[in-house]
């Protein structure tokens, strides 16, 4: 096997492109994030828009119920 001597340039071209490659990946992991909020912000709009959709026919389900008891009430008395 063959052993390659490290000079001071390998060594400073090899610290340079470490540092592009982690400069990559900052820049990718930045982006991900990025894509992360927007989604859960989308995810969060979505489940306020049923929780609202719930409470509505709740609340129609509540008001039928009254509708329901108060036809009872007449229809006896």
């Amino acid at each position: 096997m063959e052993r390659t001597a490290w000079t001071d340039e390998r060594i400073d071209d090899l610290a340079a492109s470490l540092e592009r490659n982690i400069n990559l990946l900052r820049e990718e992991i930045h982006g991900l994030r990025e894509d992360s909020r927007q989604d859960f912000r989308e995810l969060r709009s979505e489940l306020s828009a049923g929780q609202r959709q719930i409470a509505q026919i709740g609340w129609g389900l509540v008001a039928a119920l009254i509708a329901a008891i108060v036809a009872v009430i007449i229809a006896v008395l």
